[in-house]
């Protein structure tokens, strides 16, 4: 038995497929990055219902690069989303996508082992986001749920950590949005994930537009996102 427990463990899921981009081509992903939280941003402002989608294959990049990304904010520090990772003994993340969920991976530094949690979000009758977390493995072998949640809840600590000082005299940058308004948004995703129904709403910074996910579609190749204008007369 515990043979088959150290196989299974050592096993890499075979949709884990990380990206690893060079110099040049974390710095063009940074510059697709912001190109497409523009286009949110600029749809926003049109006070009208609107569709934005982001593919599979651009997650893993923004993942891959998401230090130098953070880093591109007015107040952003190279190596702090590193540093959060590696004090949570995580790196090389990626994500895959399927029908109507999506599976998060990184390896795990503690026991190099692949960990991966099955995730399902969803709009409830109240207008709310809901994440449902399905499974969660090491390697190919499930993992208890008290797991999850400790390795969740250290996220969030480090994010509610950088979130005190994430504003402090910074200016907004590209998309008109700080390192401290990626940190919240990020806190507040994961925060949904145990279950909990959190507001499905955004204010965007610039000229303060609000605006609500409506509905949220996953399959293999793309996240989509229904989002409509909070309040328009």
């Amino acid at each position: 038995m515990a043979g088959l427990v150290y196989v299974q463990s050592i096993r890499i899921p075979g949709n884990y497929r990380p990206s690893r981009l060079s110099t040049d081509q974390k710095t063009k992903t940074v510059k697709e990055f912001w190109s497409k939280v523009q286009d949110f941003g600029n749809a926003a402002q049109r006070n009208d219902p609107y569709e934005w989608s982001v593919k599979r294959v651009q997650l893993n990049r923004f993942l891959a690069a998401m230090d130098e990304i953070a880093a591109s904010t007015p107040s952003g520090e190279s190596g702090r989303v590193h540093r959060a990772m590696a004090e949570a003994g995580l790196t090389e993340p990626a994500i895959d996508l399927a029908d109507g969920s999506m599976t998060l991976m990184v390896r795990s530094t503690e026991y190099n082992r692949i960990i991966s949690a099955d995730l399902a979000f969803s709009i409830n009758g109240q207008g709310r986001l809901v994440g449902t977390l399905s499974a969660m493995r090491l390697g190919r072998l499930p993992l208890p749920r008290w797991l999850v949640q400790e390795r969740l809840g250290q996220i969030k600590a480090l994010l509610s950590v950088d979130d005190e000082h994430g504003d402090q005299g910074e200016g907004r940058g590209m998309a008109g949005l700080s390192a401290g308004d990626m940190v919240r948004l990020l806190g507040e995703i994961l925060g949904g994930i145990d279950g909990t129904p959190i507001k499905a709403e955004l204010t965007w910074p610039l000229k303060k537009k609000r605006v609500r996910i409506d509905q949220i579609e996953i399959n293999e190749k793309r996240l989509k996102l229904q989002v409509v204008p909070i309040g328009r007369g």
